[in-house]
């Protein structure tokens, strides 16, 4: 009766090895692409609310004063410029000619990722009008 010797042998165990060393590779690539997303989600929902503070601000102006001047001087809030450095903020006011009781209010945000690559900008629009008051 013969035995079989028991234990591994150095080539299942340098397999084992192997197999190991990719799953923890492609694990440690699941993890810096999830960090990766999870960083450009955070730079626009930051974007999305400057955007929006910026047209709440914007919204309390009076009408007459609502002029492109006014909006030209728009700019971050701070925490916007923590959140989002090399941000660029951008807004813009037009008149409808066929409705010129209505302003057009839009306001841009961009910024560029790590590699300087520009993201798609932040785009909120939003529309004003001038209040009517009816005379007896």
């Amino acid at each position: 009766m013969t035995m079989k010797p028991r234990g591994t042998t150095l080539l299942e165990v340098v397999t084992a090895g192997a197999l190991l060393a990719a799953v923890m590779l492609l694990c440690l690539q699941l993890t810096a692409a999830t960090a990766t997303g999870n960083r450009a989600l955070d730079h626009r929902l930051a974007a999305i609310r400057e955007a929006a503070n910026l047209m709440e601000r914007l919204a309390t102006i009076p009408w007459d004063d609502l002029t492109p001047q006014t909006v030209q001087d728009a700019q971050l809030g701070e925490a916007a410029r923590d959140a989002l450095p090399g941000a660029t903020v951008q807004v813009d006011l037009t008149t409808g000619e066929d409705q010129p009781a209505a302003k057009r209010i839009a306001v841009v945000i961009g910024w560029h990722e790590r590699a300087g690559q520009p993201v798609a900008p932040v785009r909120l629009v939003a529309w004003r009008y001038r209040e009517i008051t009816l005379q007896d």
